[in-house]
């Protein structure tokens, strides 16, 4: 997690994996305060180390730096910090629900809450736009997953298909004309969403399917889309909003694009709940329910057994 968003790098089961500045570096990070070779993952069959190449400003595991050149064994949870980008290690995750194809009117919207919060917070996000040429939809404000006669569904099928395994959980993806398909990516750098952009014509191009794939960047000139969704990039940015949640937006826009688990602490009053709602909203998760529970009311043995059986998400 880093000032430009939440990223997943994929790691090895074996053999070391670096991570610094340097663009010979397995994992490179946009971080003024990381060398350009920082620090080293050694994986082992059953562990992991982390080692410090002897950086000048020190990784950190938890609230212990490390010392150069002397490994030390992270477990799956733990925070390493690396100037102002903290790393947490995780298992690999079963393959995420199908993303929701959303309506136009939802993307607008979103798009617009995107470029309100990249214009206070000084961040960066990207439309990318996908034209195929005699592709069709059976409902634009909905997943084509459901069977249905005609070739020009099943090409839908393949096109909405293609975008969902080669985009990202927080990615947002909707079909505004027949065969015409556009993603918000938010909190992306222009050559992370430029990348994003390539691997989505690569993979279309391999499941035999021709696509004119543009992308637009905010705050980077371009004239790749030509839709207004694309043009909106460029308009003057709207004037900050005051409050205490407005002021949390890019946390909350951060930590709600990944997997880790939150705790949110506060007095009684101060919006926890209200805070929790927001991450979840803005979640891969946010298809699904979002169960409150307030245990004061539990009994301390109904607590007990609820806590040994479930994960907190």
């Amino acid at each position: 997690m880093s000032r430009a968003g939440v990223f997943t790098a994929p790691l090895p089961d074996t053999g070391d994996f670096v991570i610094g500045r340097g663009e010979d570096c397995e994992l490179r990070l946009d971080d003024t305060k990381a060398s350009r070779r920082h620090a080293v993952l050694h994986f082992n069959e059953d562990h992991v180390l982390i080692e410090d190449f002897g950086s000048t400003n020190g990784t950190l595991v938890a609230d212990r730096k490390l010392a150069p050149g002397d490994p030390v064994t992270i477990a799956l949870g733990d925070m390493v910090t690396i100037g102002s980008t903290v790393l947490v290690l995780q298992s690999a995750k079963p393959e995420a629900p199908p993303a929701r194809l959303w309506s136009q009117d939802t993307f607008l919207q979103k798009l617009e809450d995107e470029r309100r919060r990249a214009a206070r917070d000084g961040t960066r996000f990207a439309v990318v736009q996908v034209r195929i040429d005699g592709g069709a939809i059976a409902d634009p404000t909905r997943s084509t997953s459901r069977k249905a006669a005609g070739g020009d569904v099943a090409l839908a099928e393949a096109l909405e298909t293609a975008l969902r395994q080669t985009l990202r959980p927080a990615d947002v993806i909707a079909s505004y004309a027949t065969g015409a398909y556009e993603v918000l990516l938010p909190a992306t750098r222009d050559d992370v969403a430029d990348a994003l952009a390539a691997q989505i014509r690569k993979r279309l191009e391999a499941d035999g399917l021709h696509a004119d794939v543009s992308v637009a960047c905010y705050p980077r000139e371009t004239a790749a889309s030509a839709r207004e969704a694309g043009g909106k990039l460029t308009e003057a940015p709207a004037p900050p909003e005051g409050g205490a949640m407005k002021r949390l937006e890019p946390i909350i826009a951060r930590v709600a694009a990944g997997y880790i688990n939150v705790l949110i602490l506060g007095e009684t009053g101060v919006g926890k709940e209200v805070l929790a709602q927001m991450i979840h909203a803005r979640s891969p998760r946010a298809g699904g329910p979002m169960l409150c529970i307030n245990c004061a009311a539990l009994s301390p043995a109904l607590a007990q057994g609820t806590c040994s059986r479930a994960s907190p998400r």
